[in-house]
């Protein structure tokens, strides 16, 4: 049975209410943070501080998991944000799938409110 899963972005808008209810499903979730935002996370989860920018901070803490859950974006996207979208979007995606292939996770689930009109600048 699949009840573990490694988050990345669980302390935003979708990411905090996702780990509330995989909780109350029992669950065992591992949450990638920034330093200094654990206290936004409930106490039934497992904390992993890092950098969603850099995988090395993060793959050897991901396994057991089968299920990598990625959310981490900039928030209210637009046009003029195309730049951010690069710099922490993409490289974190990036740096995700790294991690996600080299530990073996059988499911990848990403969520991203970026769009080809936001990063084309239309």
């Amino acid at each position: 049975m699949m009840n573990e899963v490694f988050i990345t972005g669980g302390t935003g808008y979708i990411g905090s209410r996702l780990i509330s209810v995989l909780v109350k499903k029992n669950f065992r979730v591992n949450t990638l943070v920034r330093n200094g935002s654990e206290k936004k996370l409930p106490n039934e989860v497992n904390i992993v501080i890092g950098n969603a920018l850099d995988a090395t901070t993060f793959s050897d803490k991901i396994s057991p998991s089968k299920i990598f859950i990625h959310m981490v974006g900039v928030s209210h996207p637009s046009p003029r944000k195309k730049q951010l979208f690069i710099d922490i979007d993409l490289k974190s995606i990036q740096e995700s799938v790294r991690a996600a292939r080299e530990k073996g996770i059988e499911h990848f689930i990403y969520i991203s409110v970026a769009s080809s009109e936001i990063m084309s600048g239309a």
